[in-house]
């Protein structure tokens, strides 16, 4: 009997499936994270990655037994269970739906228990002891306490570089760097680029 995994954060989204111990289908796609993209694009994503990897696996919906959704987002009973009733209208199997971090601690210890901590787009920390108590902490956001995520590189990356430009810092490499990535001209573009969420 096959078993489908999926990883789903604000930057892409990984279904597996697996036969036993082997991986029979893989496959990576779009965003899933529900806050950033809504609960309707989130539960899209899934289904089509997930489908995808079927398909690689040369297997249908009815071949798998169930599926562990570690899902960026998934912070509160309350998401979980809405995330849960629009995801049973479109999966037709039985799916257990977690944080995407206590994913990555079951991937991540043969034990059972440990810690992880996830630096992705975003940020969050769950830990399980040997007698399985556990705990998630963070992943809600800077004001939040979290930091050290691909958002908080970015923000301070952008952050170094206008000081840079406008000379209210230390002039970096980072000035020029941000204009080349971004392809705009210059900082009064894209500031205007930003503004306008272009």
């Amino acid at each position: 009997m096959m078993w489908i995994g999926v990883d789903g954060g604000a930057t892409k989204t990984e279904a597996v499936v697996v036969d036993g111990r082997r991986v029979a289908g893989f496959s990576r796609g779009g965003p899933s994270n529900h806050e950033g993209v809504g609960v309707d694009e989130a539960v899209r994503e899934i289904a089509r990655t997930i489908e995808q990897a079927l398909n690689q696996a040369q297997a249908s919906w009815g071949d798998a037994a169930g599926a562990v959704l570690g899902l960026a987002g998934a912070d509160f009973p309350e998401e979980i269970a809405v995330l849960r009733d629009a995801l049973s209208e479109r999966l037709p199997i039985p799916c257990e739906i977690v944080n995407d971090a206590e994913v990555a601690l079951s991937a991540g210890t043969a034990r059972g228990w440990g810690i992880a901590a996830v630096a992705g787009t975003g940020g969050n920390v769950f830990g399980r002891s040997p007698s399985g108590a556990s705990r998630q902490v963070g992943g809600l956001g800077y004001e939040y306490g979290d930091y050290g995520s691909g958002i908080d590189v970015a923000r301070e990356v952008l952050h170094r570089a206008f000081r840079s430009a406008e000379r209210r810092g230390v002039k970096t490499v980072l000035e020029q760097m941000v204009l080349e990535v971004l392809g705009v001209s210059d900082y009064p573009a894209l500031s205007r680029a930003m503004y306008y969420h272009h």
